[in-house]
Protein backbone atom coordinates (compact mmCIF):
# COMPACT_ATOMS: atom_id res chain seq x y z
CA UNK A 1 0.00 0.00 0.00
CA UNK A 2 1.29 3.47 -0.84
CA UNK A 3 0.37 6.85 0.60
CA UNK A 4 -2.46 7.64 -1.79
CA UNK A 5 -3.95 4.16 -1.40
CA UNK A 6 -4.01 4.64 2.39
CA UNK A 7 -6.21 7.72 2.06
CA UNK A 8 -8.36 6.30 -0.77
CA UNK A 9 -9.05 3.01 1.00
CA UNK A 10 -9.66 4.59 4.39
CA UNK A 11 -12.08 7.13 2.92
CA UNK A 12 -14.02 4.26 1.33
CA UNK A 13 -14.04 1.96 4.38
CA UNK A 14 -14.67 4.51 7.13
CA UNK A 15 -15.65 7.75 5.35
CA UNK A 16 -17.19 9.37 8.44
CA UNK A 17 -14.38 8.56 10.86
CA UNK A 18 -12.39 11.59 11.99
CA UNK A 19 -9.08 11.90 10.17
CA UNK A 20 -7.86 15.31 11.40
CA UNK A 21 -8.69 17.55 14.32
CA UNK A 22 -7.15 21.01 14.13
CA UNK A 23 -8.03 24.34 15.67
CA UNK A 24 -11.52 23.21 16.67
CA UNK A 25 -12.28 21.77 13.21
CA UNK A 26 -12.80 18.08 12.52
CA UNK A 27 -12.32 16.52 9.08
CA UNK A 28 -13.56 13.03 8.23
CA UNK A 29 -11.56 10.77 5.93
CA UNK A 30 -14.09 11.47 3.18
CA UNK A 31 -13.71 15.24 3.66
CA UNK A 32 -9.94 14.92 3.73
CA UNK A 33 -10.00 12.89 0.50
CA UNK A 34 -12.22 15.50 -1.19
CA UNK A 35 -9.99 18.39 -0.06
CA UNK A 36 -6.88 16.53 -1.23
CA UNK A 37 -8.42 15.86 -4.65
CA UNK A 38 -9.31 19.54 -5.06
CA UNK A 39 -5.79 20.62 -4.12
CA UNK A 40 -4.21 17.98 -6.37
CA UNK A 41 -6.43 19.12 -9.26
CA UNK A 42 -5.46 22.75 -8.65
CA UNK A 43 -1.76 21.87 -8.52
CA UNK A 44 -2.07 19.77 -11.68
CA UNK A 45 -3.85 22.66 -13.33
CA UNK A 46 -0.88 24.84 -12.42
CA UNK A 47 1.41 22.41 -14.22
CA UNK A 48 2.69 20.25 -11.35
CA UNK A 49 3.62 16.80 -12.69
CA UNK A 50 5.22 13.59 -11.43
CA UNK A 51 8.69 14.23 -10.05
CA UNK A 52 8.09 17.95 -9.48
CA UNK A 53 8.83 19.26 -6.00
CA UNK A 54 6.29 21.14 -3.91
CA UNK A 55 7.82 23.19 -1.10
CA UNK A 56 5.54 24.26 1.69
CA UNK A 57 6.06 26.25 4.87
CA UNK A 58 3.14 25.84 7.24
CA UNK A 59 2.47 25.20 10.88
CA UNK A 60 1.15 21.79 11.86
CA UNK A 61 -2.32 22.12 10.38
CA UNK A 62 -4.76 20.28 8.15
CA UNK A 63 -3.45 22.12 5.06
CA UNK A 64 0.00 20.67 5.73
CA UNK A 65 -1.39 17.14 5.63
CA UNK A 66 -3.55 17.93 2.60
CA UNK A 67 -0.51 19.25 0.70
CA UNK A 68 1.43 16.10 1.55
CA UNK A 69 -1.33 13.83 0.20
CA UNK A 70 -1.96 16.05 -2.87
CA UNK A 71 1.74 15.85 -3.77
CA UNK A 72 1.60 12.07 -3.40
CA UNK A 73 -1.47 11.85 -5.68
CA UNK A 74 0.52 13.65 -8.38
CA UNK A 75 3.66 11.57 -7.75
CA UNK A 76 5.33 14.86 -6.87
CA UNK A 77 7.81 15.29 -4.03
CA UNK A 78 6.61 17.09 -0.91
CA UNK A 79 9.32 19.33 0.58
CA UNK A 80 8.26 20.69 3.98
CA UNK A 81 10.13 23.76 5.17
CA UNK A 82 10.34 24.43 8.91
CA UNK A 83 8.49 27.64 9.76
CA UNK A 84 10.63 28.09 12.89
CA UNK A 85 13.83 28.32 10.89
CA UNK A 86 15.83 31.53 10.85
CA UNK A 87 15.83 33.47 7.55
CA UNK A 88 19.35 32.31 6.67
CA UNK A 89 18.33 28.68 7.27
CA UNK A 90 15.27 29.08 5.05
CA UNK A 91 17.44 30.67 2.39
CA UNK A 92 19.81 27.70 2.61
CA UNK A 93 16.93 25.19 2.38
CA UNK A 94 15.38 26.90 -0.64
CA UNK A 95 18.73 27.17 -2.40
CA UNK A 96 19.33 23.46 -1.73
CA UNK A 97 15.82 22.86 -3.04
CA UNK A 98 16.74 24.73 -6.24
CA UNK A 99 19.90 22.62 -6.49
CA UNK A 100 17.72 19.50 -6.35
CA UNK A 101 15.61 20.84 -9.20
CA UNK A 102 18.60 21.87 -11.33
CA UNK A 103 21.66 19.85 -10.26
CA UNK A 104 24.70 21.14 -12.14
CA UNK A 105 28.13 22.56 -11.63
CA UNK A 106 26.79 26.07 -12.18
CA UNK A 107 25.40 27.75 -9.06
CA UNK A 108 21.63 27.84 -8.90
CA UNK A 109 19.62 31.00 -8.63
CA UNK A 110 20.19 32.63 -5.24
CA UNK A 111 17.03 33.39 -3.33
CA UNK A 112 16.77 36.76 -1.60
CA UNK A 113 14.47 36.39 1.37
CA UNK A 114 14.72 39.95 2.62
CA UNK A 115 11.18 40.46 1.29
CA UNK A 116 8.38 37.89 1.56
CA UNK A 117 7.71 36.18 -1.76
CA UNK A 118 5.59 33.48 -3.26
CA UNK A 119 6.94 31.86 -6.38
CA UNK A 120 4.66 29.77 -8.56
CA UNK A 121 6.01 28.18 -11.70
CA UNK A 122 3.32 26.94 -14.04
CA UNK A 123 2.81 26.14 -17.69
CA UNK A 124 0.37 28.23 -19.66
CA UNK A 125 -0.66 25.22 -21.74
CA UNK A 126 -4.37 25.55 -21.06
CA UNK A 127 -7.33 25.18 -23.38
CA UNK A 128 -10.24 27.45 -24.08
CA UNK A 129 -13.78 26.10 -24.06
CA UNK A 130 -13.89 26.47 -27.85
CA UNK A 131 -10.69 24.43 -28.27
CA UNK A 132 -11.93 21.71 -25.93
CA UNK A 133 -15.25 21.55 -27.78
CA UNK A 134 -13.43 20.58 -31.00
CA UNK A 135 -11.70 17.57 -29.37
CA UNK A 136 -12.94 14.01 -29.53
CA UNK A 137 -14.33 12.34 -26.42
CA UNK A 138 -11.21 10.16 -26.22
CA UNK A 139 -9.00 13.26 -26.29
CA UNK A 140 -11.11 14.89 -23.55
CA UNK A 141 -10.82 11.76 -21.42
CA UNK A 142 -7.04 11.76 -21.82
CA UNK A 143 -6.69 15.46 -20.95
CA UNK A 144 -8.97 15.08 -17.91
CA UNK A 145 -6.79 12.20 -16.69
CA UNK A 146 -3.62 14.23 -17.25
CA UNK A 147 -5.11 17.11 -15.24
CA UNK A 148 -6.05 14.79 -12.36
CA UNK A 149 -9.77 15.09 -13.08
CA UNK A 150 -10.48 11.41 -13.74
CA UNK A 151 -12.93 11.34 -10.83
CA UNK A 152 -15.44 13.47 -12.75
CA UNK A 153 -15.46 11.22 -15.83
CA UNK A 154 -18.70 9.30 -16.38
CA UNK A 155 -18.14 6.46 -18.84
CA UNK A 156 -20.58 3.84 -20.05
CA UNK A 157 -19.79 0.11 -20.14
CA UNK A 158 -17.92 0.57 -23.44
CA UNK A 159 -15.80 3.44 -22.10
CA UNK A 160 -17.71 6.18 -23.92
CA UNK A 161 -17.85 9.60 -22.27
CA UNK A 162 -21.34 10.39 -20.95
CA UNK A 163 -20.77 13.86 -19.44
CA UNK A 164 -18.85 15.75 -22.11
CA UNK A 165 -20.14 19.23 -21.17
CA UNK A 166 -19.32 18.72 -17.48
CA UNK A 167 -15.77 17.58 -18.34
CA UNK A 168 -15.21 20.60 -20.59
CA UNK A 169 -16.51 22.93 -17.87
CA UNK A 170 -14.22 21.32 -15.25
CA UNK A 171 -11.19 21.62 -17.54
CA UNK A 172 -11.93 25.30 -18.23
CA UNK A 173 -12.44 25.95 -14.49
CA UNK A 174 -9.13 24.26 -13.66
CA UNK A 175 -7.44 26.65 -16.12
CA UNK A 176 -9.25 29.66 -14.61
CA UNK A 177 -8.07 28.56 -11.18
CA UNK A 178 -4.52 28.33 -12.48
CA UNK A 179 -4.71 31.81 -13.99
CA UNK A 180 -6.12 33.37 -10.81
CA UNK A 181 -3.30 31.79 -8.78
CA UNK A 182 -0.53 33.25 -10.93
Amino acid sequence: MNTTEFLNITSLIVPDRTAIVFDGKRFSFQELEERVKKLANALAGMGVRAGDRIASMQVNCNENIETYFAAAKLDAVYVPLNFRSRPEEIEYMINKFLDLINPSEAPSEVVDLSEPALVLIADSGGFTEEELDTLSNDELIEIAKEKGLEDILVLDADGNLQNRDEVIKALVESEALKESAT
